[in-house]
């Protein structure tokens, strides 16, 4: 997966935010990399605003120097979001700001907990005042500019790598292959005349190696069970 900027937006009576996820900032040896690394520059220069997180519980080393390094060539505000301070003692967290201080100029440096939510809202905030006054890009009943069928293999992709992520390389990738709607009896018996929707979704998950498939199928092929009882468990709400 060559991994595309994917836009996702947030709009509230402060404005709207558009969030886009972008390659990981790494050393090009390959020409898929090249092409992710292209979108990576181009997003760093054209956005307003650039988020850099981290992993508070895991130590300072060349690539964290390599996107330092990158990142001092573009003028773009930079955000740096210290994460996991929900489990990191509060000294760690103040040597790694000034640790990170000299580093580079930081418009802003800010402790969270994604998962505690921790900040967020700090976040949100300087995030808002952060950004140029302009119209609306995306409409407020519009969540992203993605086709349907993108977000359903992505949200399968994220639930792969939820479980595998560890065993698992970033290559793996999702295509659908069935997606229908069907009108259907709503009860069992069909003279009731009740009708609902039903959507029905195949989808192939693509990995590099053998081995790769036998990790993602599982013993008895209990983890791919899981991780399409968990799609559809996320699906059913879009």
């Amino acid at each position: 997966n060559n991994k595309n900027q994917h836009p996702w937006h947030q709009t509230t009576q402060k404005g709207q935010i558009i969030f886009v996820d972008n390659p990981g900032i790494h050393k090009p040896l390959h020409n898929l990399n090249k092409r992710m690394m292209s979108f990576v520059y181009s997003a760093l220069e054209t956005s307003n605003l650039v988020n850099l997180l981290i992993d508070a519980t895991l130590k300072f080393g060349h690539g964290d120097e390599f996107v330092l390094e990158t990142l001092k060539n573009i003028s773009t505000p930079i955000f740096l979001l210290i994460n996991k301070v929900d489990i990191v003692k509060k000294e760690k967290i103040l040597l790694l700001i000034d640790k990170y201080k000299d580093l580079l100029n930081f418009k802003e440096i800010i402790p969270i907990s994604a998962l505690k939510g921790t900040n967020l809202d700090i976040l949100e905030d300087l995030t808002y005042d952060n950004l140029p006054e302009a119209q609306k890009i995306f409409s407020d009943d519009k969540i992203s500019d993605q086709s349907q069928r993108f977000l359903l293999s992505e949200i399968v992709r994220e639930k792969v790598l939820s479980h595998v992520k560890q065993e698992l390389p970033f290559v793996t990738a999702v295509y659908m292959d069935k997606l229908e709607d069907e009108i259907k009896d709503s009860s069992p018996n069909a003279l009731s005349g009740k009708k609902k929707q039903v959507q029905y979704i195949s989808a192939t998950i693509f990995v590099e190696k053998e081995t790769h498939r036998r990790i993602v199928i599982g013993k008895h092929g209990r983890l791919i069970k899981t991780i399409g009882t968990q799609a559809r468990q996320e699906l059913e709400h879009i």
